[in-house]
């Protein structure tokens, strides 16, 4: 502790104390009271007691600005499900390509896209494992 300041001992000391239950008495140091030299108040009261050397002035044209407000009515908003339908509705295009779907006319993306990777991932699998039986082959060709 003797590498810290005092007051910080002070306080340290008056934590311990608090939390082992020992009551203490903490005071604060006195203070200086700062008084404002006689100078600096006589000019401070000739300062306040001396007028303003401009007044103001109110002879302006009128009116100056003109201010006009207008109040507008709540306006009207969507709820949620609304906004989501008016948001996503089908153009005409979009409603016909449904119909042509729903009648078996159309192609399905989806299905299409499906069976595309499932043929890709076989694919993969069929070439790992024709390299395993390549690399098994050498294995034994290396062994005889």
């Amino acid at each position: 502790m003797a590498s810290h300041p005092p007051r910080i001992a002070c306080v340290l000391a008056a934590f311990c104390a608090v939390a082992a239950g020992i009551p203490t008495r903490i005071e604060a140091a006195p203070q200086q009271e700062i008084q404002p030299a006689a100078e600096s108040v006589s000019r401070i009261k000739r300062e306040l007691e001396r007028r303003p050397a401009e007044k103001l002035r109110l002879d302006l044209q009128l009116p100056v600005a003109t201010f006009r407000a207008t109040v507008e009515q709540r306006r009207f908003m969507l709820s949620f499900d609304d906004w989501l339908q008016k948001e996503f509705e089908l153009t005409l295009f979009q409603r016909q390509s449904q119909e042509w779907r729903l009648k078996c006319c159309g192609i399905d993306l989806v299905g299409l896209k499906h069976t595309l990777d499932w043929a890709l991932q076989r694919r993969e699998t069929r070439k790992i494992r024709e390299q395993i039986a390549r690399e098994l082959a050498q294995l034994e060709a290396d062994r005889k």
